[in-house]
C-alpha cells in the first residue's frame, strides 16, 4: 500500500504499521474530522492512524477537492464558451487554406513552341468546366461555374508537349444556384462581363514532374489585367480523349476583383480554382 503524495514521509511511517501491525483510524482531539457544508466537502483534513500495540497516532493528509457548486458552474461555463470559440473557428475557416497556393507574378513574353513534328491540337470538349469557390470571412461558401471553355491543348504520345495550349473562358456561362448571385457576379463587382466577355489562360511553359505529373505556367488575362499563374496539373489519357484536372487558389484582387461585400457577407480574398478540361484530336 503507498500514500498519495502529499502524505510525506510520515505517510510512509504508517505504511510501515500498516504491514506490520492491527491499526486502525479514529478521531483525535488534534486531528480533525472532514468538514461537510452544504456546498463543500473538504477532504484535505487528516484521520489519525493508531497502532494498536504501540499507540502510537499518524495524521497524514489527504488530497482536498471541492464539490463547490458555484465553482462546478463556473468550470461549466467556462467550458461551453471553449467549446462555442472551437466551433466558431471552425466554422469561419477558410477553404482556401486546404487547397494549393498558385504562383503569381508579372506577364510572361512568350515564344510560341508548337511541339515535335507529329504533334496534334487536341481540343475541349463540351464536358470540360471550370468551377471556383468563393468564401465568407463569417463563413459560408459560394460555388460557381464556368461551362462553356474552348481552346486546346498539344499533345504527342499522350502527353502535352511544347507551349502552344490555350484555354478561353467564355465569362457569360457563369452559372451558380442563385440567379441574384450570377447576376452579381456578371457586373462590375466582380467579373465585369460586358466590359470583358473573356478570359483566357495561354500557357508559356509545361514541365513533367511525374508520371501523369505536370507544373504549368501561363499568363491570366481576366477583367483586362494579366498575371503569370503557376501550379500543379494532371493529365489522364484515354483512347479518345485527355482529362486535365487543375486545383488552386488566388487572390481576386491581383485582377482587380476588389469587392469586399457588406456587413455579415465580408468577402475572403482567396478564390479557388478547379479546372476539369477533357481534350479530345480535333475533328473527334
Amino acid at each position: 500500500m503507498s500514500w498519495p503524495r502529499g502524505a510525506g514521509q510520515l505517510g510512509q511511517d504508517a505504511s510501515i504499521l500498516l504491514n506490520s501491525d492491527p491499526v486502525f483510524i479514529m478521531p483525535r482531539s488534534d486531528c480533525h474530522l472532514p468538514q461537510r457544508s452544504n456546498h463543500r466537502l473538504n477532504r484535505s483534513t487528516s484521520h489519525p492512524l493508531i497502532n494498536m500495540r504501540s499507540g502510537l497516532a499518524f495524521c497524514p493528509r489527504l488530497p482536498s477537492f471541492s464539490m463547490n457548486p458555484p465553482n462546478i458552474m463556473k468550470a461549466r461555463f467556462s467550458l461551453s464558451i471553449v467549446s462555442l470559440l472551437s466551433l466558431v473557428f471552425v466554422s469561419c475557416e477558410n477553404p482556401a487554406d486546404q487547397t494549393a497556393d498558385a504562383e503569381v507574378g508579372p506577364a510572361l513574353n512568350k515564344t510560341v513552341d508548337a511541339g515535335p513534328d507529329g504533334s496534334t491540337k487536341w481540343t475541349f470538349t463540351e464536358n470540360s468546366y471550370i468551377e471556383f469557390t468563393g468564401s465568407k470571412v463569417s463563413g459560408g461558401t459560394q460555388v460557381g461555374r464556368f461551362t462553356n471553355i474552348s481552346g486546346y491543348f498539344t499533345i504527342k504520345d499522350g502527353e502535352p508537349v511544347g507551349n502552344d495550349h490555350k484555354v478561353e473562358i467564355d465569362m457569360n456561362s457563369i452559372t451558380t444556384e442563385k440567379e441574384k448571385l450570377t447576376s452579381h457576379l456578371k457586373n462590375e463587382d466582380f467579373f465585369d462581363v460586358p466590359s470583358h466577355p473573356v478570359s483566357n489562360y495561354d500557357v508559356t511553359s509545361i514541365t513533367k514532374t511525374g508520371e501523369g505529373q505536370y507544373e504549368i505556367t501561363g499568363n491570366l488575362t481576366m477583367r483586362g489585367k494579366t498575371n503569370s499563374v503557376t501550379f500543379t496539373s494532371t493529365v489522364v489519357r484515354s483512347e479518345t480523349t485527355a482529362a486535365i484536372r487543375a486545383k488552386f487558389d488566388l487572390k481576386r484582387y491581383q485582377w482587380d476583383i476588389n469587392y469586399k461585400g457588406l456587413g455579415e457577407n465580408i468577402l475572403n480574398e482567396e478564390v479557388i480554382l478547379d479546372f476539369n478540361l477533357e481534350a479530345a484530336p480535333q475533328g473527334k
